[in-house]
């Protein structure tokens, strides 16, 4: 395309503005370069996206549970928490998915009785997490959460759960 420019008959016939338009040509592309391989770090892994996005974006729900869940995986139980529980204040404690997350990091962390806590709650708000397969093949929950939710649900007791009067979960 700016080849294109540079070669139009309009331009050729004039060496100033030729020149001038290839130098900004120039600048712009070094500028793009630059922003891109800035952008590139952020996109080095999950966390760095999502802290990213979180810091940038201080008020989002999304963020705050999209940085949650890559500190979980990466072990960094303390920080997961503190983010999704940010996750769950902005989304008003209404978001079952959240409240799961809790529970699976609250878990992992030997603190069973909070787990177990979290995770009546995340049933309480959205019964449909009773089933993590389902919500698998729904495309709502990716397959590793799910057999992690599944275990969880499995370790505690199914009279715990808000439908266990309805046959189960």
């Amino acid at each position: 395309m700016v080849g294109c420019l540079l070669d139009a008959a309009w331009l050729a016939d004039r060496p100033t503005a030729r020149r001038r338009t290839l130098i900004s040509t120039m600048v712009a592309i070094a500028l793009l370069y630059l922003t891109s391989t800035q952008r590139q770090k952020v996109r080095a892994s999950a966390i760095a996206l999502w802290e990213d996005s979180a810091s940038k974006n201080p008020a989002s729900v999304t963020a705050a549970t999209g940085l949650g869940e890559p500190l979980r995986e990466a072990g960094r139980l303390p920080e997961a928490e503190q983010a999704i529980r940010e996750a769950i204040r902005l989304g008003g404690g209404n978001r079952g998915d959240d409240w799961a997350t809790l529970a699976l990091i609250l878990d992992a962390q030997g603190q069973s009785t909070q787990a177990r806590a979290a995770l009546v709650k995340s049933l309480q708000i959205d019964p449909r997490l009773a089933d993590p397969a389902a919500r698998v093949k729904s495309l709502a929950m990716e397959r590793p959460i799910a057999e992690e939710l599944r275990k969880l649900l499995d370790k505690f007791a199914e009279r715990d759960w808000p439908d266990s009067k309805k046959g189960g979960y």
